[in-house]
């Protein structure tokens, strides 16, 4: 039986690069921003798995295939540092 997705998955991911980011004021990280990391099914069946910034800058990657698009979600969630070149080997185009 297939579990339909209700409401988009979502995670902070840390990144050193300069992406309009969510800033960490506490912690004790330096030099870190977070980006926000997301897995939904969009209106059309197709799936996205998609990290932005705080602003309009995002990159995304659209498929009809759920476990394509949940593996690409695993691989950055497991990331150290999320970076733009990471994100371009895995597929992922600007939103």
């Amino acid at each position: 039986m297939k579990i339909k997705l209700q409401k988009a998955i979502r995670v902070m991911k840390l990144t050193r690069e300069d992406w309009p980011s969510y800033d960490l004021e506490n912690g004790g990280l330096r030099d870190c921003t977070l980006l926000k990391v997301s897995f939904m099914q969009l209106s059309t069946g197709d799936f996205r798995t998609c990290v932005w910034g705080a602003d309009d800058f995002g990159m995304e990657f659209d498929v009809e295939n759920r476990e394509i698009a949940w593996d690409k979600f695993q691989k950055i969630i497991v990331m150290d540092y999320v970076s733009q070149a990471s994100l371009k080997k895995l597929g992922f185009v600007l939103a």
